[in-house]
């Protein structure tokens, strides 16, 4: 008998891990989801703590131009004018993707201006309305070498800094860029915008 208890102890013990493992393949496995690069806003959670930390993680960005959806797009932090672009439906035929930088990272309020071919403006979104001014925190290197004092060394310059520490929220933060004094920025500080 006890040979037998044994074997009936065994077959219960294998019976019983094959129940779990098949309980266990059955279970959903958690899928891969690509996040989203929009958020619409209609899908904002309305608790409070999540709404908070939501808005923490979501800008808003103006997209303009020569674009397929021109629009107002709310976008995820971390994405990049591409994203915003794609969103808004990607670039008409007559479009000149030179006239943005698609790699740049996206900040709130930002106004993304895409050029039609044959454009002699600037390209920014000064163009847009009262200012002929130059946008620093979107400006091509070409554009930023049309102000006085600024060459391709300190355009690079510029953008060198603005990719690494973030667009410029004052004029008085381009003297933080290598080889730019206060000399050379009132010699074009009527000439720019910063937000």
């Amino acid at each position: 008998m006890n040979r037998i208890t044994k074997t009936l102890a065994v077959t219960a013990a294998v019976i019983i891990v094959g129940i779990i493992v098949l309980f266990q393949q059955e279970e959903p496995q958690g899928q891969a989801v690509t996040p989203d690069k929009s958020i619409p806003i209609s899908s904002a959670d309305s608790s409070d703590e999540n709404t908070h930390k939501q808005s923490n993680d979501l800008l808003f960005v103006d997209v303009k131009g020569a674009v397929v959806q021109p629009d107002v797009y709310q976008m995820k932090q971390g994405t990049r004018v591409k994203d915003a672009i794609e969103e808004a439906g990607g670039l008409r035929d007559d479009a000149n993707p030179l006239s943005v930088n698609l790699a740049q990272k996206l900040i709130d309020e930002m106004v993304i201006y895409v050029q039609e071919e044959g454009s002699t403006s600037t390209g920014s979104p000064e163009n847009l309305g009262s200012t002929d001014k130059i946008f620093v925190n979107q400006a091509t290197p070409i554009e930023l070498e049309a102000l006085p004092g600024i060459g391709q060394a300190k355009a690079e310059a510029i953008i060198d800094y603005r990719e690494q520490n973030g667009p410029f929220t004052s004029i008085e933060e381009l003297m933080k860029v290598k080889g730019i004094g206060e000399k050379t920025v009132e010699n074009f500080q009527d000439k720019i915008q910063i937000p």
